[in-house]
């Protein structure tokens, strides 16, 4: 018998000893905190994406800056598509639509969405200068 077999039985015979009561708590407690681990691992798994994203836009479209905001920035708990919002300075304006769909393209899991500068609106962009995160 393995160690790890030994201590899984150790776990099984605690939780049979607990009432049906404690068993729910303890199951939901399990439940929340696989939720949370699994919420922060996806976060992580988005923010590389978006730093692989801003890579691609600097080298292959001559992006000067690109900074992360919206859902990401703000630490929302996403759902099955979470959404990478970015915005781009120094895309030239004829390779935007190559460039949006490089990144859109990237990564299944997640929603990448760029940024259109030159139609975004003033409120938006001051916005995105004040609080989002450079990548």
């Amino acid at each position: 018998m393995t160690t790890q077999t030994s201590n899984l039985e150790q776990v099984v015979a605690a939780v049979s000893a607990l009432s049906q009561a404690e068993q729910a708590i303890l199951f939901d407690s399990l439940k929340e905190n696989l939720s949370d681990y699994l919420a922060q691992r996806r976060q992580a798994r988005a923010w590389e994406l978006a730093r692989t994203a801003a890579n691609l836009l600097r080298e292959k479209f001559a992006a000067t800056r690109v900074v992360v905001f919206g859902a990401l920035f703000k630490r929302i708990k996403c759902g099955h598509s979470a959404d990478i919002e970015l915005a781009a300075w120094g895309v030239p304006e004829k390779q935007y639509l190559a460039a949006a769909e490089m990144v859109a393209n990237l990564n299944p899991e997640f929603e990448i969405d760029l940024l259109e500068l030159e139609i975004c609106s003033s409120h938006l962009l001051q916005s995105i200068e004040k609080y989002g995160v450079e990548v």
